[in-house]
C-alpha cells in the first residue's frame, strides 16, 4: 500500500523496528526488520544475519 504517498503531501509519522528472537541451540539467532507508515506495517527483512539479505 503506498496510500501515504498520495494524501496531499501530509505528513505521515513513520518508524523502524528490529525485533530479535532468543538464540537457537546453534547459536543463530532470527531477526526481523519492520516499518511503520501511518497505520501500515512493512516487512523488510527476515532471516539470520551475516546469512540473509537486509538484515
Amino acid at each position: 500500500m503506498l496510500g501515504e504517498s498520495l494524501e496531499g503531501n501530509k505528513r505521515v509519522k513513520a518508524s523502524h523496528q528490529v525485533r530479535r528472537a532468543a538464540p537457537a541451540a546453534s547459536g543463530l539467532v532470527a531477526g526481523l526488520k519492520t516499518q511503520n507508515v501511518g497505520s501500515t506495517r512493512y516487512l523488510d527483512a527476515a532471516g539470520f544475519k551475516g546469512r540473509s539479505v537486509g538484515l
